[in-house]
């Protein structure tokens, strides 16, 4: 799964689309792969932004 953007949005309570991890808040996110909304806890935010932006390696 790819998420393109994240909304201002957040949904209180529940597991996350991604670990399954039953958290307090959670981030609406458009997944670019299925055009769907949806909700990740912040680890799980974090660490897809961090594959996007690093998707060529650390060194470029």
């Amino acid at each position: 799964m790819v998420v393109q953007e994240r909304n201002v949005d957040r949904v209180v309570s529940g597991s996350c689309a991604d670990c399954g991890a039953l958290v307090d808040r959670r981030m609406a996110c458009v997944d670019v792969a299925t055009h769907s909304t949806v909700e990740l806890c912040a680890t799980c935010w974090n660490a897809y932004r961090q594959r996007q932006v690093f998707s060529a390696g650390c060194c470029g």
